[in-house]
């Protein structure tokens, strides 16, 4: 009986740590790719204002790239608006699809410098160091001979611009099919605001921009929520659609100079991520004053506009700790396993213990001492867990690593996606097998059934070499 409580609790340590590793892993290699999208997108460091804009973003911008730790900084333009798409997919080109969006107003090479922006392009990666939002020659001369007006150019995210068909469409199969190509027309309507926050209104009605653009490119971040919702088009005419662009008189005076929402920050060391925003929220004041005409040391250093200074990680904290959070509350429940599996060898020693009495016995009254005894159990507690666990690592790093293959297998044989892109929108199931978090697993299976054999041990510890024999 003994015998088979020794293998069932072995064969629970080889799955509980089995599992546990690719569970880990798989969490893993999800919160990896969700940081790596969302720090790719953003930058180091983002300050921003309310959606009215700031004045001033270029010479605070050119301040900033003059602190040590700052590598490189930029401008951009962040507001809400409506995407009109005009699809030129084959038997698609009849369909509109208006949804709303995020406008993103930037200068790409200078993003390129302060984000991963390039590598989330498609079809021109191989621009990385330049990438440009400009119609590309070859398609603006097609158009030009067609007498055709060659419109700014865009870039949509790529989940924006594809149609994701209902399960068992008659019409439409079941693939995804990309909308729009390069050179297909976007419609983008946007509110314009005016400096104090209000909607720019004529005769009390609301007004509202629309410009057309030309898809020259898709951004794949592999985060559904920012390749749904954002789109990209040059930091000038973000500016005119928003009606933040400067404002002048009719000899061509400055009247009101033009706003930005954001400046992208990079930085040479993150680690000092927080001096250096210090640094940047003492600065700003005091260029502002200096700007306006006004003196930086007196009272109204404090009219400047408060600007926020966060971390990238500190912008994206719920959707960071909602992945984090996951992965602890599998970390858990899967360690339960393991836990179980400790208490079931546990068990076994202590029948052990019971049906080995006389056996105890004899080696105590031989001259073993209380803790050899001891820990002639422990150790088999612990060589027991040890194969077990060595074992199932072994197992989980080889289904890890062969996850997709498995996966699309399964899939096979079941007739339907058991990992769904759609739902998660990776191409494949990410994995990141983390040395520190294997390491722990086994040695955690291991001490866990340690310390379920203490009590076996203690009490084969305790039996006195008379009473043992006499109760043979």
């Amino acid at each position: 009986m003994r015998r088979w409580l020794t293998l069932v609790a072995m064969v629970a340590v080889f799955l509980g740590v089995g599992v546990l590793v690719v569970v880990m892993a798989f969490m893993g290699g999800m919160v990896t790719q969700v940081r790596q999208a969302i720090r790719g997108g953003l930058s180091d460091v983002i300050i921003d204002y309310e959606i009215s804009g700031f004045r001033y973003y270029d010479e605070f911008a050119e301040a900033i790239r003059r602190h040590p730790n700052v590598r490189a900084a930029t401008p951009t333009i962040f507001t809400y608006g409506l995407v009109n798409v005009r699809p030129n997919a084959p038997g698609y080109e009849r369909a509109r699809v208006s949804k709303q969006c995020m406008i993103y107003g930037v200068r790409p090479e200078e993003l390129a410098q302060v984000s991963r922006f390039s590598e989330f392009l498609v079809t021109r990666q191989t621009n990385a160091e330049r990438p440009s939002l400009d119609v590309p020659a070859d398609l603006a001369r097609q158009m030009t001979l067609l007498g055709e007006k060659v419109y700014p150019g865009c870039i949509p995210g790529i989940e924006m611009v594809t149609y994701n068909p209902p399960a068992n469409s008659p019409m439409f199969g079941t693939e995804p099919v990309l909308l729009s190509s390069v050179g297909a027309h976007l419609e983008i309507t946007t509110f314009p605001i005016r400096e104090g926050g209000s909607i720019e209104k004529l005769a009390g009605v609301p007004q509202v921009n629309t410009r057309r653009f030309m898809v020259v490119d898709h951004y794949k971040s592999r985060l559904y929520d920012f390749d749904r919702q954002n789109i990209f088009i040059n930091f000038k005419d973000a500016q005119d659609l928003s009606g933040l662009a400067a404002v002048t008189d009719e000899e061509g005076r400055m009247v009101a100079p033009g706003r930005a929402h954001q400046i992208l920050v990079r930085l040479h060391d993150y680690g000092k991520a927080s001096d250096t925003i210090a640094d940047l929220g003492r600065l700003w004041p005091r260029l502002w004053c200096e700007l306006e005409g006004l003196d930086p040391d007196g009272p109204a250093v404090r009219m400047a506009p408060i600007l926020s200074f966060l971390t990238w990680e500190e912008r994206q904290a719920n959707i960071i700790g909602a992945y984090e959070m996951q992965r602890t509350v599998m970390l858990l429940i899967m360690g339960l396993i393991i836990l179980i599996a400790g208490f079931l060898i546990g068990a076994t020693l202590s029948m052990i213990v019971k049906e080995k009495t006389r056996d105890i016995g004899i080696l105590k009254s031989l001259g073993a001492s209380n803790g050899g005894v001891a820990q002639i159990f422990v150790l088999y507690a612990v060589v027991v867990s040890g194969t077990a666990s060595l074992l199932g690592l072994v197992a989980g790093l080889i289904f890890t690593w062969n996850i997709n293959p498995i996966e699309r297998q399964c899939s096979e044989w079941l007739g339907r996606d058991i990992f769904d892109r759609r739902t998660f929108y990776f191409d494949t199931i990410p994995t990141d097998v983390d040395p520190l978090y294997t390491t722990l697993i086994v040695v955690g299976a291991v001490a866990l059934a340690a310390a379920c054999s203490l009590f076996a041990a203690y009490r084969a510890a305790r039996l006195q070499p008379v009473e043992a024999l006499r109760y043979e």
